[in-house]
């Protein structure tokens, strides 16, 4: 096909980067007004819609165009997104994020016709972050949450045009055992710089919480910050500066502080617990 049309452009990586790299390299080899994303494992339904969405931006600046979605594997289609400006007046954007909600589509970057202006300014944000090591999970999230946080305009259609296929052996689906730490820090540095006003910081938290959920889960994450020291003095100082500046539940401080004794980084909570728990 690209030696038939010149518009098609096939870029290869000279060794495997992961999504986020790969995104971005379409993204800044692109000439087009808007962008789709199509992950290769899935498809478009039927053969007008890009012409169709295109219509939607048509009579007013529109950034951003949502659209319906079909999971395969579940047999159920994504319908509701919210109609909104910047992330700060939409909390359900970023909570939904976290709690993996099918019920708002708002943080997924494959069911959207989005300006590239608006994917340029998202990859100026975090473009340092690219290059840093292979982002392999949830990188739609950033994506999103910056694209959301830079445009001044959603239109919401329920026209479905997406086809999600779902595998058994996909990331999504083994992710405990192919999550890279490194990927989770970078992931929290990002979202530290994204939110770093007092009125946003209960996206932050969320994010923490998350952050540590996930360490929390997986023994094999454990055990490597038990024998890296860098590692695990970076882990110390995230749930460090979580337990000293933001308002969270006594219960989620409790655990953070028996996660850093598990993990080797207090000997005992007696001043963490006489700061904290008063």
């Amino acid at each position: 096909m690209a030696k038939e049309d010149y518009r098609i452009k096939i870029i290869n990586n000279t060794e495997n980067r992961g999504l986020l790299f790969s995104r971005a390299m379409g993204i800044l080899n692109s000439e087009g007004e808007y962008l789709m994303n199509l992950d290769p494992d899935d498809e478009f339904e039927g053969k007008d819609n890009l012409e169709y969405l295109y219509e939607k931006t048509k009579n007013s600046k529109i950034d951003v165009v949502s659209f319906a979605a079909y999971f395969k594997g579940r047999n159920t289609t994504m319908l509701k997104c919210s109609n909104f400006h910047h992330i700060q007046h939409q909390p359900q954007l970023f909570l939904s994020a976290f709690n993996e909600s099918y019920r708002l589509n708002d943080y997924l970057i494959w069911n959207k016709l989005i300006k590239r202006d608006i994917y340029l300014k998202a990859y100026e944000f975090f473009k340092e972050k690219i290059y840093d090591g292979k982002w392999n999970y949830h990188e739609d999230n950033i994506w999103s949450i910056l694209v959301h946080k830079y445009a001044n305009s959603l239109v919401c259609s329920k026209k479905l045009i997406y086809i999600y296929n779902e595998f058994a052996d996909s990331l999504m689906n083994n992710r405990f055992n192919l999550i890279d730490l490194n990927n989770l820090i970078y992931r929290h540095e990002m979202y530290e710089k994204i939110f770093n006003s007092e009125i946003e910081s209960k996206y932050l938290i969320s994010e923490i919480l998350l952050f540590f959920y996930y360490i929390r889960k997986m023994n094999t994450l454990i055990e490597l910050i038990k024998t890296d020291k860098s590692l695990r003095n970076k882990i110390k100082n995230i749930l460090y500066n979580f337990l000293d500046n933001y308002k969270s539940s006594e219960l989620n401080k409790i655990r953070i502080i028996e996660f850093l004794i598990k993990i080797k980084c207090i000997r005992t909570p007696k001043w963490l617990k006489k700061n904290f728990f008063n």
